[in-house]
């Protein structure tokens, strides 16, 4: 199940959005409101701790991403984004999110390397089948193409979700979650380099009000920064 989440659902759901034309910068944008998700989740069921605060980070969260996306939504030319690519990326976070939950609350006691190898399995099954449902396989190889796929192997599906077990496993749901919202700037910036993504005002404004949203989840308030625990 962490697997179907975590690996299929959060990786799957943002491929499909990209590959139908969201911008890496706004996938980036959306995905990182998972901070906020898992903070409300963790407080439900792993019992960490949930202030006011955070409720009101939730909401600037949601504007931020509103103003981003809406205004886009329906247009035409470049700038446009379709519904469906939206929806795939939103189906993407909620994955990540419950299986962030899940692996916190199940999968600490089994070990990151045979536990992952379990997820990619399980998850490549499912994918697979549905890519012979709904695609055609077909693979035009290239040297770009060999490149991608080695990075997000070794870099993504390996490195980073190891990684991110390793500190899940030695930290909170929500701590550890927030590593996320770094994801939008360095997103959009790497986009700006490699993809010739245009970086709009709207963009900036609306990816500075998610950050400061998800920081009022996730971030700790002056007073309780030096208070050491005895």
């Amino acid at each position: 199940m962490i697997g179907l989440t975590l690996q299929g659902t959060y990786l799957g759901g943002c491929f499909f959005a990209v590959s139908r034309g969201l911008p890496t910068g706004v996938t980036a944008l959306i995905v990182s409101l998972q901070p906020v998700l898992v903070s409300l989740f963790a407080a439900r069921y792993l019992d960490e701790p949930l202030k006011s605060r955070a409720v009101f980070g939730l909401l600037l969260g949601l504007i931020g991403l509103l103003v981003v996306v809406i205004p886009r939504i329906g247009m035409t030319g470049a700038n446009s984004i379709s519904l469906i690519s939206i929806l795939a990326c939103v189906v993407g976070l909620l994955g990540g999110t419950s299986g962030t939950i899940l692996q916190k609350k199940y999968g600490g006691a089994i070990p990151n390397l045979s536990g992952t190898s379990i997820q990619f399995a399980t998850s490549a099954v499912v994918l697979l089948i549905l890519a012979l449902i709904f695609e055609e396989p077909n693979i035009n190889w290239s040297l770009e193409l060999i490149g991608v796929l080695t990075w997000l192997i070794l870099a993504l599906s390996f490195g980073a979700t190891l990684l991110f077990f390793f500190l899940l496993s030695h930290g909170s749901a929500a701590s550890v979650s927030s590593l996320y919202y770094l994801v939008p700037a360095v997103t959009a910036i790497e986009a700006y380099f490699f993809f010739d993504e245009h970086i709009s005002t709207i963009t900036l404004i609306g990816t500075a009000i998610t950050v400061v949203g998800v920081w009022l989840v996730v971030g700790k308030p002056r007073d309780e920064r030096g208070k050491i625990n005895i």
